[in-house]
């Protein structure tokens, strides 16, 4: 992949070059939407987007871990560890 090059509007990038950067543009999309998801739950729908969001996130994992360079493996298991966190974290009592 990295000796086969392509080019897109006038940058040449290898075909390692594109994956690589879609894994991680990939993951840094699915942070900022989890970061989304923790909010929202945070502020009106509760546990339940928070256990969605986790299954999403552990199915995407599995995948990756099948399929994917390291950096979506890295930035799925991150996503993981938050949207459990919250899962497992006492909250305040009312």
């Amino acid at each position: 992949m990295r000796e086969h090059g392509i080019e897109l509007l006038g940058l040449r990038r290898s075909l390692a070059d594109l994956d690589l950067g879609m894994s991680l543009v990939m993951g840094v999309a699915l942070i900022f939407g989890g970061v989304v998801c923790l909010l929202a739950a945070r502020e009106a729908v509760g546990k339940a987007l928070v256990a969605t969001a986790l299954t999403a996130s552990v199915v995407a994992l599995g995948l990756s871990v099948w399929l994917l360079p390291v950096p979506p493996i890295v930035l799925f298991a991150v996503a993981c560890i938050a949207f459990g966190w919250p899962l497992v974290k006492p909250g305040p009592r009312q």
